[in-house]
């Protein structure tokens, strides 16, 4: 009886010693947390190798900035020059090369500190290149530049813009430099026309001729050859 009583008494204290809850919610919360940090790892490895920066021999990527998912725009420099390219999935267009590298160099470094310290200042993490900001400051200065290039004269005298030398128009007519107004310079609009050939005539065939093309078909054919054969 009191070995049937030991044996009920160890059975009953093995089932209550079970894992205890505590430990299983910890270790419930451990793998969540480690998944989680996989997780983290693995999105900046992926965003560091797509939209990090690359220096090559000779290559450096200045910045770039993601339009969409798989489109951006960035700016390359290659043997100290700087080019402006846009990059998809497979393709990569240049767009422009653009010449004030100090300058874009140094502006690019002063944005990025301003936006630094704002960054540390809101407390966020700080953008590295704002890229959209330079670029259309620059946008805005190339196009600048181009209206008031093609708003100068081209300081040739006697020049068009284009830089040919001018000449007098006369009507219809112009004459060249150097040239007195009678001496016009006349397109002919008129085709031109080639003589005919003159028509050949056909050779004359003589009678001793036809005698021997007659001997030849009636040998061929087992006759007698007719006009010019005799008797």
């Amino acid at each position: 009886m009191e070995t049937a009583l030991l044996l009920v008494a160890s059975e009953s204290k093995r089932l209550d010693s079970g894992p205890d809850p505590l430990t299983v919610m910890v270790r419930f919360l451990v793998g969540i947390a480690v998944v989680f940090l996989a997780m983290w790892l693995l999105y900046r490895w992926a965003k560091h190798s797509s939209l990090g920066e690359y220096e090559g021999p000779g290559l450096r990527l200045v910045s770039r900035l993601a339009l969409s998912r798989s489109a951006q725009v960035a700016v390359v420099e290659i043997g100290g020059r700087m080019f402006l390219v846009g990059a998809g999935d497979s393709t990569v267009t240049p767009i422009a090369e653009l010449y004030d590298t100090e300058e874009m160099a140094a502006e690019l470094e002063s944005q990025a500190a301003t936006a630094a310290a704002r960054a540390e200042a809101q407390g966020r993490e700080a953008v590295k290149r704002p890229f959209g900001q330079v670029l259309a400051k620059i946008s805005r200065k190339a196009v600048a530049s181009e209206t008031m290039a093609a708003g100068k004269p081209s300081g040739k005298p006697g020049g068009k813009p284009g830089g040919k030398p001018g000449g007098t128009t006369v009507g219809k007519l112009r004459t060249p430099p150097g040239a007195t107004p009678g001496q016009e310079i006349v397109s002919r609009s008129k085709p031109v026309t080639r003589p005919r050939p003159e028509p050949v005539e056909p050779a004359s065939i003589s009678e001793a001729q036809m005698d021997a093309l007659a001997a030849q078909i009636a040998a061929e054919f087992g006759g007698r050859p007719g006009l010019g054969g005799a008797s």
